[in-house]
């Protein structure tokens, strides 16, 4: 348990404390089957844990570097192996350490925890990825494609490079035509030269689905100002800075919800009464609320 929530942990009640070890959320400890340099600021890490491989689509966990942090991250990938992927991208210390890892290494985790994306099975959907949000919604084109539901899946990245699992969206599309893959970059290296919102603001004009969506925050607002416009359905993933990843600390308080707990994964509705905050502003490691930039 993370050093700054011990105490709020302490206070729990006790039914809390049992409720998260019956629903498998308890700390255990993993090892490292697999390290893949996915981009040049993205590595994969995979380990086999049971409970991960459970998880739905957008779910996350929380991971434990010793004697450096503990933060969340989604998980991307399953199998019927019960082999967990999950996909860091290098910002700071503990996912620095992370990327230092090799096979054999050890890590904590705890989860999975979180709302996840639902009913996508039911309509028409439009994927709408950016950057490293693609790795919550990698498991949901695996559901699409085995189940053969029509979609297009729409994917950004500043650049080629940086378009990470390129190869395991390749190989899921293969030879289905009911899925459209619409790559897209900033510099024009690869595919549409153009940014995900603007693209989904040509794929929506007639378009009766719904929309999943998670990336940078400024992408999800102009999703969300999109699909509140043409009367689209959209669930989104959001990210904030979490500490205990069970509502418990308020560090990742976004317009009154706590994302670990109320979201990652949030319908329209929802977000339409965050749309004070969504888009412009988060809170810093102390709780301050400060502006996005």
């Amino acid at each position: 348990m993370n050093r700054l929530n011990l105490k709020q942990w302490e206070k729990q009640d006790s039914s809390l404390k049992i409720n998260l070890l019956k629903n498998n959320c308890g700390p255990r400890i993993v090892e490292i089957k697999k390290v893949k340099k996915e981009t040049p600021t993205v590595k994969a890490l995979t380990f086999h844990d049971e409970k991960c491989a459970l998880a739905k689509p957008g779910q996350f966990i929380m991971v434990w570097i010793p004697n450096i942090d503990e933060i969340p991250i989604s998980i991307a990938l399953t199998n019927e192996e019960d082999l967990v992927t999950i996909a860091v991208k290098k910002v700071g210390e503990a996912t620095e350490a992370l990327h230092n890892l090799t096979f054999k290494d050890k890590i904590g985790i705890r989860g999975p925890y979180g709302t996840f994306f639902s009913n996508y099975l039911n309509d028409e959907v439009i994927i709408a990825a950016g950057g490293v949000g693609i790795a919550p919604l990698m498991n949901v084109i695996k559901d699409l494609a085995t189940f053969k539901r029509k979609a297009k899946i729409i994917f950004g990245a500043e650049n080629k490079r940086e378009l990470l699992f390129l190869k395991e969206i390749k190989k899921l599309i293969f030879n289905k035509p009911f899925l459209n893959f619409i790559p897209a970059t900033l510099d024009g290296s690869y595919g549409v030269k153009s940014d995900v919102a603007s693209i989904l603001e040509e794929e929506i004009k007639d378009f009766k689905g719904q929309v999943l969506t998670c990336g940078p925050e400024p992408m999800i607002y102009k999703i969300f100002k999109l699909c509140i416009k043409k009367g689209v359905k959209l669930q989104a993933s959001l990210e904030r800075i979490m500490k205990c990843g069970i509502g418990v600390c308020g560090s990742c308080e976004l317009a009154g919800f706590r994302v670990c707990k109320d979201g990652p994964v949030f319908n329209l509705n929802l977000l339409k009464l965050m749309k004070k905050e969504l888009g412009f502003y988060k809170r810093d490691f102390s709780g301050n609320l400060i502006k996005l930039t």
